[in-house]
């Protein structure tokens, strides 16, 4: 079982004064130590958008090689794409496409779907998330790179239009890619965040609601985002609180549909109350899951 955890873009970044997304130690380094002493095994960089600066993200990826980790990319699909191969398309992923074989046999990159403001047509939004992952799709294949995206479920929001909020909607894009390089990230938070709110609960239930995505959304899952949500049903928090997420029902639901990529965790430090302790919180949460 490889154990994930999200590190958010800024705290890779050298003299970013992100303490808080380093739960507060006073460097990257630091903070990957009591990871791994956790039993955490790979590291999501969340998020690499695609013309981020190379250089500011290399030497913590090479970091995070060196100590024996692995890496995932939350991927990026907004802006202009025009391109002949995949470094056209993720120039940022440079370093990342011309190193990574050295430490890991593959690459997974969870991405959202196209989304817009609440004026924003659905089916349009569907409609190009499919045709730009078949394209990416069709290079990744052309140029035989082990990258495997993840389409992520989202979080219902109000005041934005989102193709990929329902995971039926999520496996109905995937299936219409058709390829074996575009697959599922399920997010485990969103997607109860999604089932308390079809219920119009706005605090957590005493009595934890036990449903599943379909058979076909959990065989195609290549990753996992895993987090709790808070008293108010906020996402992003840790798992301490048994009621939070029902964890181990969706983990077994995973192994029995024969899922080997990693359980990442993406928690939010700065959303948590200051009152409690960061590494405690990361700790208890780890456990929770490795066990």
């Amino acid at each position: 079982m490889k154990l994930g955890f999200s590190i958010e873009s800024p705290a890779f970044i050298k003299n970013n004064n992100k303490d808080i997304l380093l739960a507060n130690f006073n460097n990257l380094e630091k903070f990957l130590n009591f990871l791994k002493e956790s039993g955490i095994k790979s590291i999501e960089i969340r998020k690499l958008t695609r013309y981020a600066d190379v250089e500011e993200y290399k030497e913590a990826i090479q970091l995070i090689w060196d100590m024996g980790m692995e890496i995932t990319i939350h991927g990026d699909m907004t802006g202009n794409i025009s391109y002949s191969n995949f470094l056209d398309i993720y120039p940022s992923m440079e370093y990342i496409l011309n190193n990574f074989d050295r430490y890991q046999k593959n690459l997974v990159m969870p991405i959202h779907a196209y989304q817009s403001s609440e004026n924003g047509d659905r089916e349009e939004l569907r409609k190009k998330t499919i045709e730009e992952l078949g394209r990416w799709s069709e290079l990744i294949e052309r140029e035989d790179i082990p990258l495997y995206i993840a389409l992520e479920n989202n979080r219902e929001k109000k005041q934005i239009v989102d193709p990929g909020n329902h995971t039926n909607d999520v496996i109905d894009m995937v299936n219409k890619i058709n390829s074996t390089h575009v697959g599922i990230c399920w997010d485990m938070g969103h997607y109860y965040s999604n089932l308390l709110n079809d219920k119009n609960l706005s605090s957590l239930p005493e009595n934890i609601i036990y449903q599943l995505p379909s058979d076909s959304f959990l065989d195609k899952v290549y990753h996992t985002h895993i987090h709790g949500l808070n008293q108010n049903c906020r996402t992003h928090f840790p798992l301490t609180n048994v009621i939070s997420l029902p964890l181990e029902y969706y983990l077994t639901s995973l192994k029995n549909r024969g899922y080997n990529g990693v359980y990442n965790l993406e928690l939010s430090l700065t959303r948590w109350d200051r009152q409690i302790s960061l590494t405690d919180e990361i700790d208890s949460t780890v456990k929770r899951l490795e066990k």
